[in-house]
């Protein structure tokens, strides 16, 4: 004999259990017990809290589940049914056909007739009713909108006595003055349209000869209007919280060089009611400005939108087209690593300045942004739990690499020259919040300089007294020459000749107005001589125009080989 398999044996006990009640009643209590408790653990879910997919693969797999328990019945039923000569097959109709069910569908057929056709006659008879309502109704509105016009209701008053065609027409402008009037104070949802025909129609006169009940019911007013002497009035009053000195302040903040960069092409104008001005470009989202004039002032609440509207029109964001190619490379790679490690949901925002918040006591003290701080010195950003020290990233950066040149010529070696790129970095999560925190600290104190020198340059040029002056240089980039007219060899090589321009504008104390300048040079050295041939003009003017200057402030950036060199200092003496 065979040994017998798993599944045979685990039939077999379920037989065996389904044999006896009492064994069968207590397995299935235990199965009840059994799913609650996975219900409350968790594991288990009843179909209104699965997912509307999750809830559709359950009804599908009971749906054949279901059939297949109802082929087993319907297979055991042909089995057992009987064949004997006792039992002829013929006084056993087909499965599902027997006497019982044959006479219950006739039953069910007469009832759903017999209700088909009381259905039928109730519709029948709510058209009929709902025909006689629309007629009924289509009376009632003409009759109502014949009895309520003006000339029906002249008609009614003169119906029985002869009336002088004057006085007729007089009833029917009353009446039709009256009609327009109601019509008008109904229909307006405006309550200061309300209050000027109720202040109109609601006089002394009405009063004195006491028809304001008449008033009421023939234009629609409530008792209130009478009830005061003069009309309610609704109207906003208009307050001015803020000051046109607090208005030029945030534009003032718009035009602050911190805030916005000035263009310098010729072209690059907007004009609006006559007034021509240069573009100036924002450095960043006015959310993001909205916020920091919020807490550098922090005595004022002024909301986003009137923040929006005080915005010169000549300060717009920038295009495509004419992007910054001027950025900080400090800044920018910090930008680019916070905004990934945002993406991972690592750090709670990208926003630099409300990092550096998070990791200093005081933006504004000096201490704090240089590390010094004793509380705040060790402080960092909090990575959010998600953090995987091994997990793959990949973010952009701003690299300088060495890249090797060919030389044209026989016999000379390659050489190499500096190239600055912006490079796809890949590394670990771990690699990236390293390299964060270092940004950041570094940050810190890039930021505080930078804020400490706009606002010394802002306080300068407000404070300067009348013997003061302040020029603000910085060379542009060099120009290529062009001939009007050339030969097509021109174009190539060499051949075009560049121009240096220096640039600058001169501040002076008690003039509200500057002076800007630029000078050229054919000669492309940007050194100390080359410096200060360039301001001998500027100096030239400044001394004939105003003598009386006596303090002369430079203000300039900090290339080691053109500003920030002792040979300035010689110049200056020699001068």
């Amino acid at each position: 004999m065979a040994p017998t398999t798993a599944a045979e044996r685990q039939r077999q006990y379920r037989e065996r259990l389904k044999a006896d009640p009492e064994k069968r009643e207590k397995y299935l209590l235990t199965e009840r017990q059994r799913w609650r408790k996975n219900v409350e653990a968790g594991k288990k879910k009843g179909i209104s809290e699965l997912s509307g997919r999750q809830q559709r693969l359950k009804r599908r797999k009971w749906r054949a589940a279901y059939k297949r328990s109802k082929e087993k019945r319907e297979a055991l039923r042909n089995v057992t049914s009987p064949q004997s000569p006792d039992h002829p097959p013929e006084q056993y109709p087909q499965q599902g056909s027997s006497r019982q069910h044959v006479e219950g569908k006739k039953k069910i057929r007469k009832e759903r007739n017999s209700l088909k056709k009381k259905i039928e006659e109730l519709q029948e008879s709510l058209a009929k009713e709902r025909k006689k309502k629309e007629k009924y109704k289509k009376r009632y509105q003409r009759l109502q909108r014949h009895s309520d016009s003006p000339r029906s209701k002249v008609k009614e008053l003169t119906a029985n006595c002869p009336v002088n065609p004057r006085i007729r027409k007089t009833l029917l402008y009353h009446h039709s003055l009256i009609k327009d009037i109601s019509n008008k104070y109904q229909q307006t949802n405006k309550e200061r349209d309300r209050q000027l025909i109720a202040k109109v129609t609601t006089g002394k006169i009405v009063k004195k000869y006491r028809l304001q009940r008449y008033a009421e019911d023939s234009l629609g007013f409530s008792s209130k209007r009478w009830q005061h002497k003069e009309s309610l009035n609704f109207e906003r009053k208009k307050t001015n919280r803020f000051t046109d000195e607090f208005k030029n302040r945030v534009k003032m903040f718009y035009v602050r060089d911190d805030v916005s960069r000035i263009t310098t092409g010729t072209k690059q104008t907007l004009t609006r009611n006559k007034v021509k001005m240069q573009k100036r470009f924002l450095l960043d989202t006015l959310k993001n400005h909205h916020r920091r004039f919020l807490s550098e002032n922090s005595d004022e609440n002024i909301s986003y939108s009137l923040f929006c509207h005080l915005r010169p029109f000549w300060v717009v964001n920038p295009t495509i087209s004419e992007r910054d190619t001027c950025m900080c490379k400090l800044h920018e790679n910090l930008s680019f690593v916070a905004e990934k490690l945002n993406q991972l949901k690592l750090i709670e925002t990208s926003n630099l300045e409300n990092l550096v918040e998070k990791v200093c006591c005081n933006s504004s003290n000096k201490s704090c942004m240089y590390g010094e701080c004793v509380h705040c010195k060790d402080k960092s950003v909090p990575i959010s739990s998600t953090y995987s020290s091994m997990t793959k990233v990949s973010f952009t950066q701003w690299v300088t690499e060495d890249k090797e040149m060919d030389k044209k010529k026989e016999g000379e070696d390659r050489s190499t020259v500096k190239v600055t790129i912006k490079k796809s970095v890949e590394g670990t999560q771990e690699n990236l919040t390293e390299l964060f925190h270092t940004y950041i600290q570094r940050f810190k104190q890039h930021h505080f300089n930078i804020k400490q020198q706009y606002a010394f340059s802002r306080e300068l040029k407000r404070n300067m007294s009348g013997e003061e002056a302040l020029i603000h240089v910085d060379f542009s980039e060099n120009y290529s020459c062009k001939y009007s007219s050339q030969i097509q060899a021109v174009h190539f090589g060499a051949s075009h000749q560049q121009a240096t321009l220096h640039t600058g504008v001169l501040y002076v104390g008690g003039k509200s107005e500057h002076v800007c300048f630029s000078t050229i040079s054919p000669c492309r050295h940007k050194g100390p001589p080359a410096i200060w041939q360039h301001l001998n003009p500027v100096l030239d003017y400044l001394q004939a125009t105003h003598p009386q200057v006596s303090v002369l402030h430079f203000l300039s950036d900090g290339p080691c080989t053109q500003y920030k060199q002792r040979g300035n200092f010689f110049f200056l003496a020699q001068n």
